[in-house]
């Protein structure tokens, strides 16, 4: 009898077929460790295996997906970039995991469209719209994700940011050979707005064309299974960082992928944004100062206007940018995938601003309620339930007895 394959490392093990396979491929181990594996310890992976996963035939013949890859996102009101998003980025994930914030634009149609498509989406339902406590959803998220599929990489996305690498391949590769000690951790290229981007052109991806010229640093970190599984560990808001028990695990910049950011697509999306940020991280009962500080000290532009106007929108870029560079000339040559609903890209600014502050409000209301409850069951167990009846009977009795004196 032949031998069972040995099991993968740090997970499961793959099923094998029992027959003896037609054409099959080496696995690529994903200890992530820059010795190299014995032939004879490498398991032999069915052709069959990969072969029914839709994604995997954009690959050519010698960059099959060896990896499985997911990526998760929390987006709200991104109508206007979520559907070339979410098909550039499923060029290089197997499946997208995705929370919808409360939109009040096109966003959940447009999803819900890519999934009857076909696209390897699922949306998620977080039931929570107000006080944005990014780091504490992602994380919840993340676990979702890595209990739903066995995925070897984890990326946490945005809505607006978008992998930005040659191929596939050329990802998978590079994240096979990372350092273990490690975090895989993205640069940023962050777009910009130019007074040569052409108007007439819906997707951004496409009408942004100049980018900040600024140094390589750790941007958005990669989370392997091993850790998205790790009880302690937790994603920083804005997905830059994970600490395990409060300790942070140190970072290490790929080389050969990067995360294009379209971060500003607009003059009413700036302001929408900046507004909806300014409310949504305000109402954390844990908000300090260093939280968000730049979406902040940009909104603050906003309150220096005498009308409902933008009279200083290079000061408000600057602010949430930081100083004005000349932009450098990089078209996101890398953008896949053509989009097909460019009449759903529609933005509300003033709506996606009162909804923010409605989501807020009933938010607060829901949770005076649950106060007043909890103060109306702690009442009811110190007095007991004979001096409690007692009690509101006997307001009853002078409520009626003043009743009589007045009459």
């Amino acid at each position: 009898m032949a031998a069972s394959p040995k099991p993968r490392r740090g997970g499961a093990s793959r099923r094998v077929m029992a027959e003896k396979p037609r054409a099959c491929l080496p696995f690529r181990h994903p200890c992530r460790t820059r010795s190299p594996i014995p032939a004879q310890d490498i398991p032999l992976r069915p052709m069959a295996f990969i072969s029914h996963r839709p994604w995997a035939k954009r690959c050519g013949p010698t960059e099959c997906s060896l990896m499985r890859l997911a990526g998760i996102s929390i987006v709200r009101d991104e109508a206007d970039i979520i559907e070339p998003w979410a098909r550039h980025n499923c060029h290089f994930l197997d499946k997208l995991y995705i929370v919808d914030n409360g939109s009040t634009d096109s966003t959940r149609q447009i999803i819900q469209d890519l999934i009857a498509e076909g696209l390897p989406i699922e949306m998620v339902d977080h039931g929570q719209h107000g006080a944005f406590y990014q780091g504490q959803r992602t994380t919840r998220l993340m676990r979702h994700a890595a209990a739903d599929g066995d995925w070897d990489f984890i990326f946490p996305l945005d809505g607006d940011e978008c992998i930005c690498a040659t191929d596939r391949g050329t990802l998978e590769a590079e994240l096979a050979d990372f350092p273990a000690a490690f975090l895989p951790s993205f640069r940023e290229i962050r777009y910009k707005l130019s007074d040569l981007d052409d108007p007439a052109i819906v997707n951004p991806l496409e009408r942004i064309r100049h980018v900040q010229d600024k140094a390589p640093a750790p941007f958005k970190c990669i989370v392997p299974r091993a850790l998205a599984l790790n009880p302690d560990a937790a994603l920083s808001d804005g997905n830059h960082r994970v600490r395990v028990a409060g300790v942070e695990v140190p970072r290490q910049l790929l080389e050969n992928a990067a995360l294009a950011h379209f971060a500003l697509r607009s003059q009413s999306q700036i302001i929408a944004k900046l507004m909806v940020t300014y409310i949504t991280f305000k109402a954390r009962e844990d908000y300090v100062p260093t939280l968000a500080p730049r979406p902040i000290e940009a909104a603050g532009v906003l309150c220096g206007e005498e009308e409902i106007a933008l009279h200083r929108f290079d000061d408000l870029v600057r602010a949430y940018d930081g100083p004005e560079q000349a932009g450098l000339y990089r078209p996101f040559t890398e953008c896949r995938g053509e989009t097909r609903f460019p009449h759903l890209a529609n933005t509300f600014p003033y709506r996606r601003t009162l909804r923010a502050v409605d989501d807020v409000i009933a938010e607060m209301k829901a949770r005076s309620e649950e106060v007043r409850t909890l103060k109306k069951d702690l009442f009811k167990a110190r007095m007991g339930p004979v001096r409690y009846f007692f009690i509101r009977k006997s307001r009853s009795f002078a409520k009626h007895w003043q009743k009589l004196r007045g009459g």
